[in-house]
């Protein structure tokens, strides 16, 4: 009864972002945003993100790693823009 299904979009903030995610002990490695989950009705339901290693592997992360994980792979260009938090809103 209401058992709520997990409903994985292909369409959400961040999907197909290039992430670097840094591992310990390892080199950082690539990934990309694949899948995206919306928040549950609860406090302990965040939304959450699935990415792709390069090397195949998967993980699914919260926005706060997905974000420090994006920084990561965009700080070494020597690009201007704070990027503020507001994108990936779009009206309608």
């Amino acid at each position: 009864e209401g058992g709520k299904v997990e409903e994985w979009q292909a369409e959400g903030p961040h999907v197909g972002q290039r992430l670097l995610r840094r591992f310990e002990g390892h080199e950082d490695i690539g990934a990309v945003v694949r899948l995206y989950l919306p928040p549950g009705e609860a406090e302990d339901e965040p939304a959450l993100w699935r990415i792709e290693h390069d090397d195949g592997d998967e993980e699914e992360l919260e926005e706060y790693e997905v974000l420090e994980a994006m920084r990561r792979c965009g700080g070494r260009g020597g690009g201007g823009g704070d990027g503020g938090d507001g994108d990936g809103k779009k009206p309608g």
